[in-house]
């Protein structure tokens, strides 16, 4: 009786190991099925996880020009990739066009098409690296939230604090993008980069400050101005310097493009 006992708990043992195995087996074929159910998004998300490790490793001294152009390479592929998405049938018109300039996927082509061959730096790879950060971590909490609730809730943790703090990441995003044009004027004048090269990224940025899906470039630019009037308009500045800032105020609110609601 013994042995029929242990022999019949040996079983029903290896009938519940089999049982688990059989239960998580359905769970990775499921997200797999997740990753090969869209495989363009896949793909994005492959080419954002380079972007952020070339940029990473971009910051390490050992580190050559060659993450730098790899993590552009990649932001490039993942914004033109995106853009086929967003407008899969292409055109040669005008509508066309119009609709182009207006995805911010196309903007972040032209960012990363625009410092490709200019002089490496930090700056650049920030709203890149960063908005890849992002656009990742949506895409695998959709998975693992496909998955159910109890898988990987450490990673889904982690992904949630992320998430919640999108807004504070986009808003140094637009930071990023606007402290870069008076560093390209600076680089152009120091004879670092090409003299286009601030002509260009003034056109990125008019784009980026009419964009109606991400506003914070035109936020931040208001928040700045209220800041620098503020600042001027009390009794111990100078007026020479209120002058100086109240006109750098208006020649920069004269390039501003038009916002359409």
């Amino acid at each position: 009786m013994t042995l029929l006992s242990r022999a019949s708990s040996r079983q029903c043992t290896t009938t519940s190991c089999h049982r688990v195995a059989m239960a998580d087996q359905p769970q990775r074929r499921g997200v797999m099925a997740e990753l090969l159910g869209d495989k363009l998004a896949a793909a994005m998300f492959l080419t954002r996880l380079i972007t952020i490790v070339s940029s990473m490793m971009f910051l390490l001294p050992t580190a050559g020009n060659s993450c730098y152009r790899r993590a552009l390479l990649g932001a490039a592929v993942t914004s033109a990739l995106r853009l086929q998405q967003r407008l899969p049938r292409a055109s040669f018109s005008r509508q066309f066009l119009a609709q182009v300039l207006i995805e911010d996927s196309a903007h972040y082509l032209l960012f990363a098409l625009i410092f490709l061959n200019s002089r490496p730096l930090s700056l650049t790879l920030l709203p890149l690296c960063l908005f890849s950060l992002l656009h990742s971590t949506m895409y695998l909490q959709k998975i693992l939230t496909n998955q159910g609730s109890t898988y990987y809730p450490g990673v889904q943790s982690l992904l949630l604090r992320i998430s919640s703090n999108q807004q504070q990441v986009l808003r140094l995003c637009a930071l990023a993008e606007t402290c870069l044009m008076p560093t390209t004027v600076f680089m152009c004048f120091s004879g670092q980069c090409s003299l286009f090269l601030p002509f260009f990224y003034y056109r990125f940025l008019t784009l980026r400050y009419a964009s109606r899906r991400n506003p914070y470039c035109r936020y931040l630019f208001s928040e700045l101005r209220l800041i620098v009037e503020q600042a001027t308009d009390r009794p111990a500045c100078p007026a020479f310097v209120k002058k100086v800032c109240r006109s750098t105020i208006g020649f920069i609110s004269r390039l501003a493009p038009p916002v359409t609601p």
